[in-house]
């Protein structure tokens, strides 16, 4: 055979192989053709993605063969189970991996605007956004700082904590004011603030609450109680940064205005504020000081006068008085009987006395009549008639013992 019949030769088979490849392709039967071997074909057909127990076979169907809306929600219902491979990725980047195993991860971001019930752990390495960038969680490992888990919400908005529906605390966010509130509306239910360390092995296992402000140049740490709504009932304490960080006690929601008691470290001073009334004290132990507006002492002298129901009867409010003559009655300028007025009289409270003014004669008059609680030194009366004449008395319980008195014109 010479050259060129040779190559007709593998022309024509060729043209055989493919030929009889385009007639054994698997094809629906024809209808009203076919005869003898409509079976067949039809089987051949099937078998190109159909297994033998009626499955569809392995890498049958690609994507080319699924078309948009081609499966639609009646094909999977809650009543159908549908298996994925481990791994899915969609179009615009997102993967969700490990979907066959206990731990589910996303690696992206997820806008959830529904809820999302979940029947064991979840994680993701992106953040999860609600309201469409408004609320966030998620975690943060700032470049050199300490990785943590993070909420953002923004301003003039709340962050709540419900048990059983009933809100318990919201975390506030009111103009540039961030505030903690723990609350209850349930009738005797208690809210309290616990800090405890359960370790009792190791002195240094402690348990404390820290309050800061930023430095010296910012504002004050400070607690604040209060009864009801709104500033009355109101007392605060806290370190004055504006004032040589004294710790105050004071009324009101300011630690600037109506302070009762002041602690000065840098002094070592501890003050006890004018304006605290006549009749209040600040009691430490058995030591009881009035209120004073000067430094180990017991402030301006106030005036009582004796009363005249019963006659000779001295009340005394405080721990220095002036003595003034009753207007009327058989001992007008007599003192028979002490009593006390500012939260009852205790064993060792000390009262100094003196006249009222200069024009005033006052005699103490000892155990009067057996009835008096007055004792006094030698068992004899003092009158004091100079303005500079003192007695100094202690209550026992009982009496009014006598200390010292200075007479000045003796």
């Amino acid at each position: 055979m010479n050259k060129r019949g040779l190559v007709l030769l593998l022309v024509l088979m060729v043209a055989l192989f493919l030929f009889s490849s385009l007639s054994s392709a698997a094809r629906l039967p024809e209808v009203g053709g076919d005869t003898g071997s409509w079976g067949t074909v039809l089987n051949d057909f099937l078998n190109v993605s159909l297994a033998g127990n009626g499955t569809i076979r392995n890498n049958s169907v690609n994507s080319s063969m699924i078309f948009d809306d081609s499966i639609t929600d009646e094909d999977i219902w809650n009543s159908t189970n549908l298996t994925l491979g481990q791994r899915i990725t969609f179009s615009n980047g997102v993967v969700v991996d490990n979907a066959v195993t206990n731990l589910f991860t996303v690696t992206g971001n997820s806008n959830i605007t529904s809820n999302l019930s979940l029947g064991g752990g979840i994680t993701f390495e992106k953040n999860i956004t609600l309201n469409s960038g408004t609320y966030q969680v998620g975690y943060r490992a700032p470049s050199g700082g300490t990785p943590s888990l993070f909420f953002t919400i923004p301003q003039s908005s709340a962050f709540a904590w419900f048990i059983n529906t009933v809100q318990i605390m919201t975390l506030v966010t009111s103009g540039t004011d961030i505030v903690l509130n723990l609350s209850t509306t349930s009738a005797g239910a208690d809210v309290l603030f616990n800090v405890m360390h359960t370790d009792n092995s190791n002195a240094a296992s402690d348990a404390g609450v820290t309050i800061r402000s930023g430095g010296s140049l910012g504002g004050n740490p400070y607690l604040l109680w209060g009864i009801g709504p709104g500033n009355s009932d109101t007392y605060t304490m806290g370190i004055d940064n504006n004032d040589v960080d004294k710790l105050v006690i004071a009324a009101g929601n300011s630690l600037s205005s109506s302070r009762f008691v002041t602690f000065s470290s840098q002094q070592g001073v501890v003050t006890f504020s004018a304006n605290l009334s006549a009749n209040n004290t600040a009691q430490q132990g058995s030591l009881r000081l009035a209120s004073s507006n000067s430094l180990f002492g017991y402030g301006a002298a106030t005036n009582v006068t004796i009363a005249t129901t019963p006659s000779g009867q001295l009340s005394v409010s405080r721990s220095y008085h002036g003595v003034l003559n009753a207007s009327s009655g058989s001992f007008g300028s007599s003192i028979l009987n002490i009593n006390g007025t500012y939260f009852g009289l205790q064993d060792g409270d000390v009262v100094i006395l003196k006249p009222g003014d200069s024009l005033t004669n006052i005699t103490a008059v000892h155990n009067y009549l057996g009835g008096g609680n007055l004792l006094l030194a030698g068992q004899a009366n003092f009158t004091m008639d100079n303005n500079y004449d003192r007695l100094v008395l202690q209550y026992d319980g009982s009496y009014w013992v006598e200390l010292s008195r200075s007479n000045a014109n003796s």
